[in-house]
């Protein structure tokens, strides 16, 4: 891991979201307790040879590209290998998990790693799915463009602009949570999230808090093509609010849906 790398981030078995020290997995009497890493040089011992059974979700062809070209190549080097788990989408993937607890499956759970809507985290965490007590040992933890008319514009309103990231959650009896946690890591290095800002990459906003960035690292932000429609990366977070309560995001998809996408 190269020392630009090693940035500083909060992460809860989410990516760019805030540490979750409430809502996880706990096996309690039933069986033995989820092992514990004590460090990061543990978890990358544990992790080699290992195979993360990642659940992407929704099938996106950039999300699979992304993991695919950047992210797979980069763990690789630490011996883990990502497998994309196809069509199961990040509900499916939480049940799946819900199914193994309530059957008292502690252990070798078949969901390492599942990217997750707000809402799905948080189905999760009210059923204490999640696997905690990892993010502190993760050194990175410490911090398309479309066919749009030449004359479009993008703009962020100044209220009524709504925050929203991709999460990616551990479960608490991954069979290869080390592994799960290495992958994890590496989705919040600056290389990482450089690469999914580029348009033929991702086009995505970072996930990372760039005022922690060296001076180097900002200037490699700036540096990203964007085309001249597109906001900096800056300013959709100026007037932005937190993500919205789970139980309102469905209710905000629909509304969205039957008022603005299909008129």
């Amino acid at each position: 891991m190269t020392g630009r790398g090693i940035r500083r981030l909060v992460a809860a078995g989410a990516v760019g979201l805030v540490v979750a020290t409430t809502g996880c997995g706990e096996p309690g009497d039933r069986a033995a307790p989820v092992r514990a890493f004590g460090s990061w040089d543990e978890v990358l011992a544990e992790a080699g040879g290992q195979t993360v059974n990642l659940y992407l979700g929704d099938g996106s062809a950039t999300a699979e590209a992304y993991v695919d070209q950047h992210l797979a190549p980069a763990v690789a080097r630490y011996g883990v290998r990502i497998v994309r788990v196809p069509g199961v989408d990040a509900p499916a993937a939480v049940d799946r998990a819900r199914a193994e607890r309530r059957a008292g499956r502690d252990a070798d759970g078949a969901v390492d790693l599942v990217r997750l809507s707000g809402d799905a985290f948080a189905a999760g965490r009210r059923d204490e799915l999640w696997r905690c007590g990892y993010p502190d040992l993760m050194p990175n933890n410490k911090l398309e463009s479309g066919r749009f008319p030449v004359s479009t514009r993008t703009a962020a309103l100044r209220e009524g602009t709504i925050g929203s990231l991709d999460h990616l959650g551990i479960p608490y009896n991954a069979k290869h949570a080390a592994a799960a946690m290495v992958v994890l890591n590496e989705a919040l290095s600056f290389d990482q999230q450089l690469a999914k800002a580029k348009r033929e990459v991702w086009g995505a906003y970072p996930a990372i808090a760039l005022d922690r960035l060296t001076r180097e690292e900002n200037l490699a932000f700036s540096t990203v093509l964007a085309p001249r429609w597109a906001l900096s990366f800056a300013e959709p977070t100026v007037h932005a609010s937190p993500e919205v309560r789970p139980e309102w995001a469905s209710r905000i998809d629909q509304d969205w849906q039957r008022e603005i996408a299909r008129r």
